[in-house]
């Protein structure tokens, strides 16, 4: 979770900064790691699984939802 926050904005053509309002959001991560073995683990992470439309500065997106995973050897 992450609360409502101000931030500059500089639209002005003067350049001059106007504060901007950012909404709340909330991002919701998941990761599993299972060992199959003492040498073999695979795993999975998703982030932002709800696929959330944020801002953590103003006019600049926020990742969408993605999704990861593999399996690591280990020798």
């Amino acid at each position: 979770y992450n609360g409502k926050m101000t931030d500059l904005a500089y639209t002005d053509p003067s350049y001059v900064p106007v504060r901007a309002r950012l909404q709340e959001y909330v991002l919701v991560n998941l990761a599993v790691d299972y060992r199959l073995t003492d040498h073999i683990a695979i795993y999975a992470r998703a982030e932002n699984l709800f696929d959330e439309q944020y801002e953590e500065l103003f006019s600049t997106v926020g990742s969408p939802a993605a999704a990861y995973g593999g399996v690591r050897l280990n020798f």
